[in-house]
């Protein structure tokens, strides 16, 4: 039996797979199959156990990707007074702890460490499941490489990138002169691209200036399931499929029972909690948090994200796990723009309660009043994620809110945009039982929420003034 052209590997699901390269060597060598069956015997089998999805070399000890669980590594807070304060809001406000990390959750995150790029060419992080979906964190060092598995009909591979860039994965970033893409973290604003990698692509290659990203590894079965309404409380249903390093701190919970979010008690609305990545210099890459929402709940208010200042501000990008309708998605109000057939709020729902299933329940409703901005709704399909919905400079940069209040207070400057469930308002369920939708939401800091200009609408079209308007040249923002 020939061996196929490809290293032998651990192929996905924990058997033997190959990987896209060169076995000529072993060919030239006249091994059998047989022969090598017997080496691997005696070397324990240990390939197997060592070799990364990709088939990548196994990376020495100090090339790992290690994570941590956050009260290992920050202990207590960050000031003194902060336990004379009462509550973590109040303290996540007076800066208590590590900024990027959530107003709800701001204590028992998973730190996820990585090594230094000039002294690893690759690391890669173990593997987590969380709701079927397997994941790894990878960083490579400027042009080098991760091999990806051979093709396998059972299974989609996806990634999304958090900083630097990559080289001809796909075809949502630039393209320079010779012919090759280059990819970046964000695509073009109020749009969505796919995180799915083709099968013909046998590598993820870095740019310039490295990579670091997110892999995922997710079964086409597991694209195809539907969530629904009593798989939050069913503990055998696929959204308690969660395994991994310190997975004990990543476990489901009800938006409503946060002390800051009392509001939404009792809503079908669920966090989980949380991936910080730091770099080597212990910098802040992107903070990673998951939610779930039933279909036909108005999961909130219109929000800016103006309250996320200084080192706490992000430009945060949705990539969706799973969808229960075709409208799920954002919806935001573009700048610079009026609908004309734009109603004031009705007197008889201001102030009112929230609108769930279709129904009143408990709570109040945040409706953004006044405002007869266009607004866009953008369905985000699962193994998709949006593009910036912050508003963004001529040189590709985000647009900074609060220049009255000192640099530290500063903010990424959003147009007001909140989350879609399916349709809102009397009679929204369009599935009995309701379905779920599940999505990653994706936190980065200003410094890798960087869009190429030529993703931009350019001159004076239509599109850049209802779309990525950059609030500089109307002298309003910093």
């Amino acid at each position: 039996m020939d061996i196929p052209d490809g290293k032998l590997i651990a192929a996905e699901d924990g058997g033997i797979a190959t990987s896209r390269g060169s076995v000529a060597a072993a060919r030239r060598g006249a091994l059998s199959y047989a022969a090598v069956a017997t080496l691997l015997l005696l070397a324990g089998l240990a390939v197997f156990h060592f070799q990364t999805p990709g088939g990548n070399t196994p990376p020495p000890p100090h090339c790992q990707i290690t994570a941590h669980a956050q009260s290992e590594l920050y202990p207590g807070y960050l000031h003194a007074g902060c336990a004379n304060l009462t509550g973590d809001v109040a303290r996540w406000h007076a800066d208590c702890f590590l900024p990027g990390v959530s107003e709800w959750h701001p204590e028992g995150n998973v730190f996820v460490r990585l090594p230094d790029p000039a002294e690893c060419a690759v690391a890669t992080s173990e593997e987590w499941v969380i709701a079927g979906w397997r994941k790894r964190f990878v960083q490579l060092a400027p042009h080098q490489a991760f091999d990806l598995p051979a093709a396998d009909q059972r299974h989609v591979l996806m990634y999304k990138l958090l900083r630097g860039s990559v080289l001809n994965v796909d075809t949502n970033g630039v393209q320079h002169a010779d012919g090759s893409w280059e990819t970046y973290p964000t695509t073009v604003p109020f749009g969505v691209k796919s995180i799915k990698i083709d099968r013909g692509v046998e590598k993820i290659t870095a740019g310039s200036r490295g990579a670091v990203f997110a892999y995922y590894v997710v079964s086409h079965s597991t694209l195809q399931t539907v969530l629904k309404h009593g798989d939050m409380q069913n503990l055998s249903s696929p959204v308690y499929n969660i395994s991994g390093p310190l997975s004990h701190l990543l476990q489901w919970r009800m938006f409503g029972t946060y002390e800051c979010c009392k509001q939404y008690d009792g809503l079908p609305w669920w966090n989980l909690p949380g991936y910080f990545v730091q770099d080597h210099n212990l910098n802040r890459v992107v903070y990673i948090q998951l939610w779930t929402m039933e279909e036909g709940m108005d999961t909130g208010d219109y929000h800016d994200h103006s309250d996320e200042q200084g080192k706490h501000e992000f430009g945060e990008l949705h990539a969706h796990m799973y969808t229960g309708t075709g409208l799920d998605g954002l919806q935001a109000l573009l700048p610079s723009t009026v609908y004309t057939n734009s109603k004031p709020m009705p007197s008889s729902v201001r102030n009112d309660t929230y609108v769930v299933n279709g129904t009143h329940s408990t709570g109040w409703i945040n409706w953004h009043d006044a405002d007869d901005s266009v607004q866009l709704g953008i369905a985000i399909p699962a193994g998709y994620v949006h593009g910036p919905l912050w508003l963004i400079r001529s040189d590709g940069y985000p647009v900074m809110g609060g220049c009255n209040q000192s640099s530290g207070r500063r903010y990424i400057k959003y147009p007001m945009h909140r989350n879609l469930v399916g349709r809102l308002g009397p009679g929204a369920v369009m599935h009995r039982p309701p379905r779920l939708q599940m999505l990653i939401a994706f936190e980065h800091p200003k410094e890798h929420c960087w869009v190429p200009p030529s993703l931009l609408a350019q001159d004076n079209s239509i599109m850049k003034n209802a779309y990525v308007q950059s609030r500089d040249e109307l002298g309003k923002y910093c």
